[in-house]
């Protein structure tokens, strides 16, 4: 037999035990390389005050508007900071044709900010997508047949909620469009023909002309990924043009939540490069679990993976919006809501991802030096006057994973505390009274698989 045969041959038939091989040694090594949480609180180390990064939410276009009116008191619950919005521009009857010009109707919009506000939140404007009357096609992911149309609408909207003379909002952001580079919002390229860098440009030019207003934040590219050519091209570009941009943004899907922090280090490593953008504000303005239309984002494992996403996150960037506050109209109105849709059969339920935002939201102060997670563990852990709290994720995408967790609180200066716990997912609580013992105090709690647990240690009034 030839040479070249026979080695091919024992190539193809030992090539799938060669792969079920490493596939075992990588299972091993991942095992043997596992060490456990031993978590410690160092109670007198601060890290600065903590800054709720993750209270911020997205809608998208599920359904006509209004979608958020019936959300309003649960969403309060979570004090979010801002809402963002896209399709302003193709759900809300915003831009009509008279004659040969264009009139603004912001009425419908009006109603779902004013929703906003009732939240205790601000609006997110994600300037999107091309009104239909101004292109040639008719398709709102195209270019305007005049570039001026772009400009005078932009210009018109920042003046309409930024103007002193009109909502007299302060703090808006407008964002230039929504996922850019995808094939279903245009496909637009840093060149080309659908050219985002002119887009962007001709938003400039509406922002610069928008006269009285308060501080607003223009920025973008809300591009539906880390991509570090875009951030490339968008900075070189408005630098080189003297262009404005207050925030670089993009989105991110993913089921493991340490990619949050490598997308932040990298983009701010790429933008030392630039030493007019070193401290540019970084924004995800999507984020989530799973892109998809699955009921994976309704499952234990989504609400545990929020809590250990942020912990990634939340000191990386400046604003991060989960997507999104209620799901569209069932049966095929998607699963990414924390809250359900009214048409539902559970109508308007907070899901299991809501719950874990509700915990989230219980902290505040002061952040705290946390040391000792795992593979799996992740935590936060916060002081206000006397009161600390820690947050727990055990997220394990596999499911298989129950952790036994030993928490140790150093520093404390009271003798006597109240103890209390909560397992938020399936609502379970307790509290104990605990004496610490040379200002420490350990303890070792369960935490299932893809759960979470937050503690409260208040002290005492001593005797």
């Amino acid at each position: 037999m030839n040479k070249k045969i026979l080695i091919l041959l024992i190539i193809v038939f030992t090539l799938p035990l060669t792969i079920l091989i490493t596939q075992e040694t990588q299972k091993w090594l991942g095992k043997a390389a596992y060490k456990p949480a031993n978590l410690i609180i160092d109670t007198r180390k601060t890290i600065g005050t903590i800054d709720k990064t993750w209270s911020a939410f997205a809608q998208g276009g599920e359904e006509s508007p209004p979608m958020l009116s019936n959300t309003i008191s649960l969403m309060r619950k979570l004090s979010p900071r801002y809402i963002r919005l896209d399709h302003i521009y193709d759900y809300y009857n915003l831009v009509k044709k008279d004659n040969d010009k264009f009139v603004y109707d912001f009425s419908e919009l009006d109603k779902t900010v004013d929703d906003i506000i009732a939240m205790g939140a601000l609006p997110f404007f994600s300037l999107s997508y091309m009104p239909s009357s101004f292109t040639a096609s008719g398709k709102v992911t195209d270019v305007p047949s005049n570039w001026n149309y772009w400009k005078d609408l932009i210009k018109a909207t920042i003046e309409h909620y930024s103007g002193r003379n009109k909502k007299n909002l302060d703090k808006v952001y407008y964002e230039v469009w929504n996922e850019p580079e995808l094939p279903q919002f245009g496909a637009w390229k840093m060149s080309s023909e659908k050219d985002y860098r002119q887009l962007y440009y001709y938003a400039n030019e509406g922002a610069k002309e928008a006269q009285n207003t308060n501080n607003y934040y223009f920025g973008g590219p809300a591009v539906g990924s880390y991509y570090p050519e875009w951030l490339k091209d968008l900075v070189s570009y408005t630098h080189e043009n003297n262009l404005r941009l207050d925030f670089y943004s993009w989105h991110r899907y993913t089921k493991n939540p340490e990619i949050y922090s490598s997308d932040a280090e990298n983009t701010r490593k790429i933008l030392s490069s630039y030493p007019k953008y070193t401290n540019l504000p970084l924004i995800i303005t999507e984020w989530g679990f799973d892109s998809e239309n699955t009921a994976a984002n309704n499952t234990s494992a989504s609400a545990a993976y929020v809590v250990s996403a942020v912990s990634k996150f939340y000191r990386k960037v400046n604003l991060a919006f989960a997507f999104e506050i209620k799901d569209g109209p069932p049966p095929f109105g998607g699963k990414w809501g924390i809250i359900t849709h009214e048409k539902d059969p559970q109508p308007l339920s907070s899901k299991l991802r809501y719950k874990a935002f509700a915990a989230l939201n219980s902290l505040s102060g002061q952040n705290l030096f946390l040391d000792g997670e795992s593979t799996f563990i992740k935590a936060i852990a916060t002081k206000y006057g006397n009161i600390v709290k820690v947050i727990i994720a055990n997220y394990d995408s596999s499911g298989e994973r129950v952790e036994n967790v030993p928490i140790t609180f150093k520093g404390l200066v009271f003798s006597s505390y109240k103890f209390k716990y909560s397992y938020p997912l399936e609502e379970k609580n307790g509290e104990f009274v605990i004496q610490s013992t040379n200002s420490t105090i350990s303890k070792t709690f369960i935490i299932p698989k893809n759960s979470i647990l937050l503690i409260e240690l208040a002290p005492l009034p001593q005797q």
